[in-house]
């Protein structure tokens, strides 16, 4: 018997295999799935088959299924049906594979009367049965019956040509697709040519196990695709916005895709979604903070995640102002920490100016907690500059000896003595030409 579309999926992929090795191009997928590019293959190469024939087996399969365009069409069920027969009770029915389906899923439709079966090979044509099996048999017990054949809409094209490609991409929005109590009534539908009824979708385990707010955006996705749609952009330009607004460098779009769908069909909540940027707009943050989905994804697709560094020079020129650059010199966990907060939160600034005052007040108690250390210093550098010839180091201690000295009197003697034990050449040297003006020297 050859290898058709209603053939196993362990045949098929036999079959596919063989196709692959006969020059295939290009090279079919292993799948067991009957499509468009098995199709052509089957048709142009044509391979011996995994029962022993070879050829495309046209005569034998497609002039069978009625999709030979030479050949007397003889069977009226084509499209990838099958006709089995239950040995018990001899009555017949049209059976059909889901296909990607594992273990295969057999949808049957019983066919009222032996002159129903016989119409579909022509009069005095034999009847062929692709399978014959006892009601008791564990393959039938598996199948699914959806009823009378009379219901079947359309028995001479595959109703679920494109089935497995389409689920694959439309479940990327539409995650109910993969629940297998939905595929099943949604098979059944296709074939009779009718939608799906919201009874049949509220019975469903997808259904069952959703919140409010994924039966939400499973209703619109169902009812109005068009709008679905149009929410679903929408919430992507706007999350691509919160990750730059939230210091992450020229982001990903896919990564913005991926929190804007999550909240879209109410798998996360807008908090939620704001926490794992929160975590990414963090330069120390690590893959074990963010949500395990999101981590995966993260690293499938190789997508990294950079943070700008606006935020952080502006936390630093606040710090150096308020304590200068000796006691600003903050650490670079610290001055990310900030940055998060300036970005994510209103009032960060003025949080962090307060805090960088009562520091500043800590460090020179002798000034108003209103001047900040570059304006306090100012004066001071300027003296010790005049006195010594060259700029104070900002980490010299006897620049902040000065400082809190707040009185140029005491400072001026201070820097006198202190130049002359480091041997400040500017000091000595005016400490030796007043001595010899005192003496009347020249």
């Amino acid at each position: 018997m050859a290898v058709t579309k209603s053939s196993s999926r362990s045949d098929v992929k036999d079959y596919q295999r063989q196709l692959n090795d006969a020059g295939a191009e290009p090279p079919l997928v292993i799948d067991g799935i009957w499509g468009p590019l098995t199709q052509a293959q089957h048709e142009s190469l044509g391979t011996e088959t995994p029962n022993g024939e070879s050829g495309t087996g046209t005569e034998s399969s497609d002039a069978l299924m009625g999709t030979n365009d030479d050949a007397e069409p003889r069977f009226g069920i084509s499209g990838g049906a099958q006709l089995w027969k239950d040995t018990d009770t001899d009555e017949s029915y049209i059976v059909y594979i889901v296909p990607d389906s594992e273990p295969p899923l057999y949808m049957r439709w019983t066919i009222p009367s032996e002159a129903d079966v016989q119409s579909f090979f022509g009069p005095d044509q034999p009847v062929i049965y692709q399978q014959e099996y006892s009601g008791s048999d564990k393959i039938w017990k598996d199948t699914v019956d959806f009823g009378s054949s009379t219901d079947i809409a359309n028995t001479s094209k595959n109703p679920f040509d494109s089935w497995a490609s389409t689920m694959e991409v439309e479940s990327q929005s539409q995650p109910w697709l993969l629940d297998d109590d939905y595929q099943e009534l949604l098979a059944m539908s296709v074939i009779e040519g009718r939608p799906l009824t919201a009874a049949e979708v509220q019975s469903t385990g997808w259904w069952q196990g959703a919140d409010i707010s994924q039966r939400r955006w499973m209703t619109l996705s169902n009812g109005d695709p068009a709008q679905a749609q149009t929410y679903l952009e929408d919430n992507r330009v706007v999350q691509l916005q919160m990750l730059r607004q939230a210091g992450i460098s020229d982001p990903d779009e896919r990564l913005a895709n991926f929190i804007a769908d999550k909240v879209s069909m109410g798998f996360w909540s807008a908090g939620d979604a704001a926490l794992q940027v929160d975590y990414m707009s963090d330069a120390y943050f690590s893959d074990k903070d963010l949500d395990t989905e999101l981590a995966a994804f993260l690293s499938d697709n190789g997508i990294s995640v950079d943070q700008d560094s606006d935020m952080e020079n502006e936390v630093r020129t606040m710090v150096n102002r308020w304590l200068g650059t000796n006691f600003g010199d903050w650490d670079d966990a610290t001055i990310a920490s900030w940055a998060g907060k300036l970005r994510n939160e209103s009032d960060a600034a003025e949080v962090l100016t307060e805090t960088l005052k009562d520091q500043r007040l800590a460090l020179f108690p002798e000034y108003d907690r209103e001047a900040d250390y570059n304006t306090i210093a100012a004066p001071w550098k300027q003296m010790m500059t005049n006195a010594w010839g060259e700029l104070p180091d900002d980490s010299d201690t006897m620049l902040h000896e000065i400082i809190r000295m707040n009185n140029a009197g005491d400072a001026g003697k201070f820097l006198t003595t202190e130049g002359l034990a480091r041997g400040n050449d500017t000091v000595v040297n005016s400490v030796q030409s007043a001595l010899n003006s005192s003496f009347g020297g020249i």
